[in-house]
């Protein structure tokens, strides 16, 4: 699924019982490489932990990673799914039952169902509901294949963010139940290998060592404003950092942005991060990162 969102999510966790050290937690360290093109093997060997898309490698690619002491995650999206399948076709327009329908068009400007999914404009996808039991079916075959089939060392869960008061309420309420049982269940689905998180919400606090981090993925849009949000969101997750739990960053620069005065920030305030361009290509993550901090 070639695509990312970016948010200036707003934290709010209770958690401490994610923060708890936990002598089973996978070793995985920051910063966190995404790459979601055909990967550059010598290359991404010289990072800690890359994100890879599991349908653009081989268990032969992963293992040569491996080898060469990087621990590879395969990349799942929870909460949108990039093509439209078709299920048992009992969902709307004949699809499967796990897409939403409240809107009528892409977007949320129009509620009213419409007879189509409801989708994502900017990225081409379409919203799912995680409490559908298909689509747990979906999910849990993704995270077997990575771990059985490619053997990478854990997952990394996109689109965990229900987007809020967009749906019906009972809509809603049954989504963010169903997404916090989703990556509940990831941990087992992947044979207990690591399960990272990008962007999260209250939702999904004291599920204990069924999660082992957090990516605060953010674009820069003016410096002073993001870097104060950026403090804000660490301070939060400050009873997290305490223990052995990861939490790292994926920040995007607009364009004339210095990598090294970005790093200077980010290594003050602690947070293993790497550094992307702002752009389309950039956002795209099919380049490596400008920078790594530290």
């Amino acid at each position: 699924m070639l695509r990312r969102r970016f948010l200036l999510a707003a934290f709010v966790f209770c958690a401490a019982p994610l923060g708890a050290a936990s002598p089973s937690r996978p070793s995985v360290s920051g910063p966190v490489i995404c790459f979601y093109g055909p990967p550059p093997l010598e290359k991404l060997a010289a990072y800690r932990t890359v994100v890879l898309q599991p349908g653009l490698v081989t268990a032969a690619d992963v293992a040569y990673l491996q080898n060469r002491g990087c621990r590879v995650l395969g990349y799942i999206s929870l909460g949108e799914d990039d093509h439209l399948r078709r299920g048992n076709g009992r969902g709307p327009a004949g699809r499967a039952p796990w897409y939403v329908d409240e809107h009528v068009g892409p977007g949320f400007s129009k509620p009213g169902a419409d007879g189509q999914p409801d989708s994502n404009p900017d990225w081409a996808s379409y919203y799912v509901d995680p409490s559908d039991r298909g689509w747990r079916t979906v999910v849990r075959a993704q995270a077997e294949l990575i771990h059985e089939t490619l053997g990478m060392d854990g997952v990394f869960a996109d689109t965990v963010l229900i987007p809020r008061d967009v749906f019906t309420t009972a809509k809603e309420r049954r989504m963010l139940k169903g997404m916090a049982s989703l990556v509940g269940s990831l941990k087992s689905w992947s044979g207990g290998g690591a399960v990272i998180v990008n962007n999260g919400g209250a939702e999904l606090a004291a599920m204990g060592d069924k999660v082992d981090g957090i990516m605060i993925e953010m674009q820069v849009e003016g410096a002073p404003e993001t870097w104060r949000e950026l403090r804000l969101q660490l301070a939060r997750l400050a009873p997290l950092r305490a223990g052995d739990f990861l939490v790292t960053g994926l920040i995007y620069l607009p364009p004339g942005a210095a990598p090294a005065d970005a790093c200077g920030a980010l290594n003050a305030a602690g947070l293993p991060t790497a550094l992307y361009r702002g752009d389309d290509a950039g956002r795209a993550l099919t380049a490596l990162p400008l920078a790594t901090c530290p």
